[in-house]
């Protein structure tokens, strides 16, 4: 999850790591999915 957090805040990131909390969450969830699956 930190790993993750870090490209939250990069340039390419939509949000730039500003999400809402819910948001952001469930943003995680689906960055942590796709990191599974490679």
């Amino acid at each position: 999850a930190w790993k993750l957090a870090k490209s939250n805040r990069s340039p390419t990131r939509p949000y730039g790591g500003s999400l809402c909390h819910r948001c952001l969450s469930s943003e995680i969830r689906r960055l942590a999915r796709a990191s599974n699956l490679a």
